[in-house]
C-alpha cells in the first residue's frame, strides 16, 4: 500500500532518538510495538491530495498549508480524507489523557503522532486509537493493529468503534 500511495516523507530527517526522549520525559513506559511502529514509519506523512496540517507551536496548534503540485511526499489519491503523521514529538504532556483512555479500555496508550489534527495513538494491545483533545472528547479505534490501521485507512472505512465522553 505504502509503496502505491507514495507518500514516504523523508524519514532521515526524523530524529527516532529525540522522538523516544520525549516520550519518556513525558513520563511514558515504551514498550516493543510503539518503538517498532515509531523506528519504521516515524517522519511518515499521508493524506488528501493538495492539503496536509502542519503542526506549529509544539504540536498545539494546527494550519491548513497546500501541497505545491509536483510534490511527492503526500499521497495522490483523493478519496482519503484525512492527514495522519507518525511524530511522538507532535503530542507533549498528555500522558494523563493517555493513562484516562487507557484505563478506559484497560490497555497502555502511546501516542504515536497526529491523525486528522487529533492524537494517533497504540496500545500494548496493539489496537490503534484516535484521541480528540477537546474538551468534548472522543475516541475511536481506527485498527486492531497497525496494518489493519493503514489498510482500513487506505479503504476509508470507519472506525471499530467510536466513542464520545
Amino acid at each position: 500500500m505504502l509503496r502505491l500511495c507514495r507518500c514516504f516523507s523523508t524519514p532521515e530527517k526524523f530524529d527516532f532518538n529525540a522522538a523516544v526522549d520525549s516520550l519518556k520525559e513525558d513520563g511514558y513506559v515504551l514498550f516493543d510495538y510503539a518503538l517498532e511502529i515509531i523506528k519504521n514509519f516515524g517522519g511518515f506523512e499521508v493524506g488528501p491530495k493538495g492539503w496536509y496540517f502542519k503542526a506549529e507551536n509544539g504540536g498545539k496548534l494546527f494550519k491548513k498549508h497546500f501541497i505545491p503540485k509536483g510534490t511527492f511526499q503526500y499521497t495522490y489519491f483523493p478519496h482519503l480524507q484525512y492527514i495522519f503523521t507518525i511524530d511522538p514529538t507532535l503530542v507533549r504532556d498528555e500522558l494523563d489523557r493517555m493513562e484516562f483512555f487507557g484505563e478506559y479500555f484497560s490497555d497502555y496508550l502511546i501516542p504515536l503522532g497526529i491523525y486528522d489534527g487529533n492524537y494517533l495513538a497504540v496500545g500494548k494491545s496493539r489496537k490503534v486509537y484516535e484521541i480528540c483533545p477537546s474538551i468534548k472528547a472522543y475516541v475511536n479505534i481506527l485498527g486492531n493493529d497497525f496494518p489493519d490501521f493503514l489498510n482500513r485507512y487506505y479503504a476509508n472505512e470507519p472506525p471499530i468503534l467510536h466513542l464520545l465522553f
